[in-house]
């Protein structure tokens, strides 16, 4: 299964983060599996925030294999 991973920093575009894993999720609804997987990443890991307030939970940079 591939994955994704999308580095977030401070203030992000949440239209970025929409139009990378929108898609994606509409594939796996389209294909009726789990094909696309992505994990939400920042430096620090934690709560992260877009421009526009809304928190993601991001993993630590350091978690990835």
């Amino acid at each position: 299964m591939p994955k994704l991973a999308i580095v977030l920093t401070d203030n992000f575009p949440i239209l970025s983060v929409t139009l990378v894993t929108e898609p994606l999720r509409v594939a796996n609804r389209e294909l009726a599996q789990n094909l696309w997987s992505w994990h939400i990443l920042s430096a620090a890991g934690g709560p992260i925030h877009s421009s526009s307030g809304l928190e993601l939970q991001a993993e630590p940079l350091d978690d990835v294999p």
